[in-house]
């Protein structure tokens, strides 16, 4: 199946802005001293540069380093030529001759270059809008986020076109101006993340909530943040925030569709706020859960999310990320954004109780869950082992275990690449049934704090320049080393 959507969109749009300049030009003739009209002709030839900036691959910061053969004629296809590209496939590309008479088993979608090439021009952005903006352009018509069952998925040019109208909204309706504080409340789905990016594109300091916070917690932070606007994804979390009585607090967005708020593009064409972030401005703000104690909010700057979602970004093909934990932890949101800026595609899991299904019907690549969710597969492992021990009493239970660790492992499909755990201590019998069936190689736990990420390697020791000792933390209700938390003592710098 071939996908062009992406030459029909610039079509449409360049047409757009050249009709309405053609149209301006021919008012100038008939009133040439109408300053109204030299500003807006001058307007519109700054749009049509930018727009044919942001649709063609600038040859001056890519430059292709590996030569590209059509996977079914063997002919080169030149840097900057148009091919179809399969993103279920490893290294798969027809060219345009081929691809009119030749079908794939997948769906295929228009690009011009290299998946790494495509990387290079992301990380080169200079803010993480400007990476946001050239991973939309550049990935255009791949798939991006899509819900259970993972049929219908939406591409990174519809999620634009989403985040464009949606960010409209804000600044036309609500009156939201470059860095006021919105926060986003709700439970994992394309709404969240279509807010958090327009909140990004305009200069907004978001600051998500946990839905479960008590109302003195959303209280505090929603003051101590002098939070301006809420955008929640249901009726329930609307009516509970409109009842928190916060100075700061004026509007309370629900959003639950995105599709309800979509705008033709020619209503947002002006939209993406034009102020230079430096790389000190403060992006975000991530509160803990509170379960150590009151919520504490980590301060993010341009340049720390930057060096976590861009420095490095992921070669696998295909790329395929579920997304089920909150997202307004640090973990989760990262690992979208990392998958979104590598070209990747993320699947949402709304329904935590449905997710072995999911995991199942979108056999991801990659798999990061807290111990919980292995605590849960072993649990099911340990219960399907004795049942057949009990069944089969005259087999050996080393084969039996070792059926049934294949019989596991096979539900997370045949994408997956490494798994990991963390976000809290992982048992050693469970980390060893992970072993067992994923592979040692293959198994890694992670470990660090909302602040800083990941603080240790896989093995567990420190990271270079990492230093930890045991505080008392009396909110906890007694001082000793059992209520400690650990703190952290940093002696390095991120680097770009």
């Amino acid at each position: 199946m071939i996908v062009d959507s992406y030459t029909e969109y610039a079509y449409n749009h360049l047409t757009l802005l050249e009709s309405k300049l053609a149209e301006t030009q021919k008012q100038l003739k008939t009133s040439p001293a109408s300053s109204d009209l030299r500003v807006r002709k001058n307007a519109l030839v700054t749009k049509l540069k930018q727009f044919k900036d942001e649709c063609e691959l600038d040859e001056k910061t890519i430059s292709s380093y590996e030569r590209c053969l059509c996977d079914i004629c063997d002919d080169e296809i030149e840097f900057g030529v148009a091919r179809y590209h399969c993103v279920d496939c490893a290294d798969f590309d027809i060219c345009l001759k081929c691809a009119k008479t030749q079908d794939h088993k997948h769906s295929m979608f228009i690009q011009r270059c290299f998946t790494d090439e495509y990387q290079t021009k992301v990380k080169r952005g200079s803010s993480i809008s400007d990476i946001l903006n050239r991973a939309f352009h550049c990935y255009w018509n791949r798939p991006c986020f899509s819900l259970t069952p993972f049929i219908r998925w939406y591409t990174f040019g519809d999620i634009y076109g989403f985040v464009r109208s949606f960010s409209t909204r804000l600044v036309t309706d609500f009156d939201l101006k470059a860095r006021d504080f919105v926060s986003i409340c709700g439970n994992v789905s394309i709404e969240w993340l279509v807010a958090d990016i327009a909140c990004v594109f305009q200069s907004l300091v978001t600051v998500p909530l946990h839905t479960n916070m008590i109302d003195d917690d959303l209280i505090k932070v929603i003051n101590n943040c002098q939070i301006k606007c809420v955008i929640c994804t249901s009726e329930e979390l609307q009516k509970k925030l409109q009842a928190l009585q916060c100075p700061s607090l004026k509007h309370v967005i629900l959003f639950k569709n995105a599709e309800d708020h979509l705008l033709d593009h020619a209503d947002w064409i002006d939209i993406i706020h034009k102020t230079v972030d430096t790389e000190n401005d403060l992006l975000t703000i991530i509160h803990t859960s509170g379960s150590t104690g009151i919520p504490k909010g980590a301060m993010f700057t341009e340049k720390l999310w930057k060096s976590f979602i861009s420095t490095t970004l992921s070669t696998l093909t295909p790329l395929v990320q579920l997304a089920f934990e909150p997202l307004c932890s640090m973990s989760e949101r990262e690992n979208v954004y990392f998958t979104f800026c590598s070209g990747g595609r993320t699947g949402i899991c709304a329904e935590p109780d449905r997710i072995f299904e999911d995991i199942r019907l979108l056999q991801p690549s990659r798999l990061g869950c807290t111990p919980r969710f292995w605590n849960v597969l072993f649990s099911e492992f340990q219960c399907e082992y004795a049942a057949q021990v009990e069944k089969h009493p005259q087999e050996d239970p080393d084969l039996i275990r070792e059926r049934i660790t294949v019989q596991f492992r096979s539900m997370f499909g045949t994408r997956l690449l490494g798994v990991s755990t963390g976000g809290a201590p992982i048992s050693d019998t469970v980390k060893q049934f992970m072993i067992r069936c994923f592979g040692a190689h293959r198994v890694y736990e992670g470990y660090g704090c909302t602040e800083v990420g990941d603080i240790a390697d896989g093995d567990g020791s420190l990271c270079a320049g990492v230093k930890i000792k045991l505080e008392d933390v009396p909110e906890l209700g007694k001082e000793d080393f059992s209520a400690s938390e650990v703190q952290l003592l940093f002696n390095f710098s991120f680097t770009q």
